[in-house]
């Protein structure tokens, strides 16, 4: 989907350092200068760069992006994230000011895992421990309950770990949940007064924040005057075995890789603390969704048990309740999460699927019921509403379904989840609408005839159900369909028109933005460039119109449907030295009828 360009070792360390390699801390750093031939090409995508960088965080601002006439582009900033410019210029006194946001609500805190097992892997759970820090000591477990764990760890000589050492704390400080504690580590025999440089930084920035924000910070920011590697304990093990330049444990007391720290998608990018906000953000998102899934009573059927998938030929039979149990479901969740333990095998963003096979030929799989694009080199997991499926399945028994990876590789695990909500009603019948892999362009409109059916009588509601993103770019001078706001039309009965639009393609951080709802963050690649319809390291939402009040009394109902760029058929004007790929719309749609 996105060109390949060659990064700076910043960049490239990102990649290495998250895969964590080698037995001692220094020869993991070391690896990072002598095994970077595989990461050293990484995407990025065909966009102009601005001349001057500008001012403010500065891998947020060297890059013109495209922009479509009739909506607003939140410019170079992340959009509800004051950078203080003014006050850090000392133009502006913030003291009086809260910044970030508020910690949030927990009424029920973690239990700690006292029994294990631990590890010091991905995934692996924590064990206690406990760190020498200026001013004293500090025990993990006197402070689990509600908040995770992220440490960041300095290396001289290494152009990522001093690029990331010696970036605005405050930037990550205003923009921070609150319920995050960090540490700042060493690996240097100087770690003391390396970290007491890095307690001077932070104090600066702690001085133009109000009392309160200060004082919490204080409470949540931790140093540790000895040697990374001399430490004894659990956090001495991980650095020892892995040497990484900032990990975390979360909030199921797992540890956790950090991704990349660098904005790849701007020139003039460097490591920047501020990016480890949206660890936390990620952290706080898989809590809350967990805790939402376990107050359902659902029925949780496993389609594959961290198996090995690369490609699309992943089959597998899995058997459904009965038809009288099946009625009982009126909502369906797919709870996919891919697992990237080798980085060469999963380092692109492309469109992963899970089909359903044709009942009476399971050979024939080529219904598509869920859609996700992967991350650029990073583990994800998601939990999508797919309810309209149920329509399918209403019978119940014995199903094929078929997983297509693309051509990557990962250890993948996926589940069905079979729930009651109390809706009202439940999906009856599904039938296919508009679909089509086809280059947007003049001719794109042409391929899709008005739709008739009839809609049963004594149905509640019906829906169009599906799957509609764009892709390509750099072949034209809107640079669609990935970064550009194309926008797509069904009318029913020439009454109403539904529309699918996309207005945040072409933004800097269009799916940075979305790691509060289960973006990946910190991915390997321009992961946080808003698209047209997806993100990389997300699902993708299926669209959804509900219909009921345009239908008309006798049948048959009509659908049309067209696909427009500012208003009109879409033109590609090509610019004079194309480098990226056509204009593509990834369309299937559906009709659903609700009893």
């Amino acid at each position: 989907m996105d060109l390949r360009f060659t990064v700076s070792l910043a960049t490239i360390a990102a990649v290495a350092l998250a895969q964590g390699c080698g037995s001692d801390e220094k020869a993991a750093l070391d690896a990072t200068d002598t095994n970077t031939a595989d990461a050293a090409e990484v995407q990025d995508i065909a966009l102009d760069y601005a001349s001057d960088p500008g001012i403010g965080k500065p891998d947020q601002a060297g890059i013109e992006l495209p922009t479509d006439p009739g909506y607003t582009d939140p410019g170079v900033t992340d959009q509800g994230k004051a950078d203080d410019i003014a006050g850090d210029n000392g133009q502006e006194d913030a003291a009086s000011q809260d910044t970030g946001p508020k910690p949030p609500e927990c009424a029920d805190p973690a239990p700690f895992d006292e029994d294990g097992p631990y590890g010091l892997t991905q995934y692996e759970k924590a064990a206690d421990f406990t760190l020498p820090v200026l001013g004293g000591e500090w025990n993990f477990k006197d402070h689990w309950g509600c908040d995770s764990f992220i440490f960041v760890q300095y290396a001289k000589g290494y152009e990522y770990s001093e690029g990331l050492w010696t970036s605005n704390p405050k930037w990550l400080l205003d923009v921070s949940p609150k319920n995050v504690h960090y540490f700042f580590l060493s690996f240097e025999s100087t770690a003391k007064s390396d970290v007491m440089a890095m307690r001077d930084s932070v104090e600066a920035a702690l001085a133009k924040m109000s009392p309160e924000d200060a004082a919490h910070w204080k409470d949540h920011i931790h140093y540790v005057p000895v040697r990374a590697g001399d430490l004894e304990g659990w956090v001495g093990d991980v650095l020892r075995k892995q040497g990484m330049f900032a990990f975390s444990i979360d909030r199921f007391q797992r540890m956790r890789e950090t991704g990349g720290l660098v904005n790849i998608a701007a020139i003039n990018s460097s490591p920047q603390l501020y990016h480890l906000e949206n660890e936390a953000l990620q952290f706080n998102f898989e809590w809350d969704r967990e805790q939402a899934m376990k107050a359902e009573d659902a029925t949780v059927l496993t389609v594959f048990d961290k198996a090995a998938t690369k490609g699309g030929d992943n089959k597998v039979d899995v058997e459904f309740p009965d038809a009288g149990t099946m009625a009982g479901f009126d909502s369906l969740d797919v709870d996919l999460f891919m697992d990237c333990k080798d980085y060469d095998t999963c380092p692109w963003d492309y469109i992963a699927a899970l089909y359903l096979c044709d009942k009476d030929d399971p050979d024939k799989c080529g219904t598509e019921i869920a859609r996700w694009i992967t991350t650029y080199g990073r583990d994800g997991r998601w939990v999508t509403d797919i309810s309209q499926v149920l329509a399918y399945l209403q019978d119940g028994g014995t199903r094929r379904l078929r997983f297509d990876s693309s051509s990557q590789g990962y250890t993948t695990t996926l589940k069905l989840r079979l729930v009651n909500r109390g809706k009202g009603m439940r999906p009856v019948a599904i039938q296919p609408l508009f679909s089509g892999n086809n280059a947007f362009n003049l001719d794109y409109n042409g391929k899709f005839q008005p739709f008739q059916f009839d809609s049963p009588e004594g149905v509640k509601k019906v829906e169009i159900f599906g799957w509609i993103t764009g892709h390509g770019f750099g072949n034209d001078k809107a640079n669609c369909a990935e970064f550009c706001n194309h926008t797509h039309h069904f009318k029913v009965n020439d009454g109403q028109e539904y529309v699918k639009e996309h207005p945040m393609a072409g933004t800097l951080n269009g799916c940075k933005d979305q790691v509060v709802d289960g973006v990946i963050p910190n991915q390997h690649g321009t992961w946080s460039l808003g698209r047209g319809g997806w993100c990389p390291g997300f699902d993708v939402k299926p669209f959804v119109a509900d219909i009921t009040q345009s239908l008309i009394s006798g049948n048959p109902q009509t659908i049309t449907y067209r696909a427009l760029f500012q208003g009109k058929d879409y033109d590609p004007q090509p610019v004079s030295d194309p480098n990226g790929f056509g204009a593509n719309i990834h369309l299937n749609t559906f009709l659903v009828f609700w009893e």
